[in-house]
């Protein structure tokens, strides 16, 4: 009988203990998921707070600067009142941008936007080896090379970057990266129809 009382005791301790390490387990991996949860949190919010800081905010003005493009001709970034201007800043290298320049692009071999928007590309490499991305990619849009003192005076800090500026100087849209899912060509289109851009 005392034998029987002890392996009873016995087996009950031994199912509290196993109850308490499943209940530690339960316990410490939920806390490791709100760990982590919170961390991704952050770590998005850090990102969004360092893209708002990165580049010219929607509503501002751009540098009153010009530019010289591969083919000598020289433009400023600030549109006249009757033209819309698109930039795009990319780097050679840079297979997001290959993809952002092929859809504005395609936008304007499509005429699906007006003659008043001028789309420009500007990046701080080297002439030469811009104007061979050009060749090898059949880039027909003005580009710009040795532009180190606009991707600074733009504050890009992330390949593509890409605005719309309207007619009086002011950034309509932006967009930091490439998308698909929201594609700057597309919210130029939607522009378009908002009628904020022409």
């Amino acid at each position: 009988m005392k034998e029987a009382n002890q392996k009873r005791i016995i087996r009950i301790i031994n199912f509290l203990i196993i109850a308490s390490l499943i209940g530690s387990n339960i316990y410490f991996y939920n806390q490791s998921n709100s760990f982590f949860k919170e961390t991704r949190i952050l770590g998005n919010m850090l990102a969004m707070e360092k893209e708002k800081h990165n580049g010219i905010a929607v509503g501002k003005r751009v540098p009153e600067q010009e530019i010289k493009m591969l083919d000598g001709r020289v433009r400023s970034l600030i549109p006249s009142r009757d033209e819309q201007l698109i930039i795009v800043f990319f780097k050679t290298d840079c297979v997001p941008c290959m993809k952002e320049l092929e859809d504005i692009q395609k936008l304007v071999k499509e005429k699906q936007i007006s003659p008043r928007i001028s789309l420009i590309a500007i990046t701080a490499e080297k002439a030469e080896t811009v104007k061979n991305f050009t060749l090898k990619h059949d880039i027909t849009i003005p580009v710009a090379a040795n532009a180190n003192k606009i991707v600074d005076a733009f504050a890009i800090n992330q390949y593509p970057f890409t605005y719309v500026i309207n007619g009086q100087g002011f950034v309509e849209l932006r967009e930091a990266g490439y998308d698909r899912a929201s594609a700057i060509a597309n919210q130029i289109k939607n522009l378009l129809k908002s009628g904020k851009i022409e």
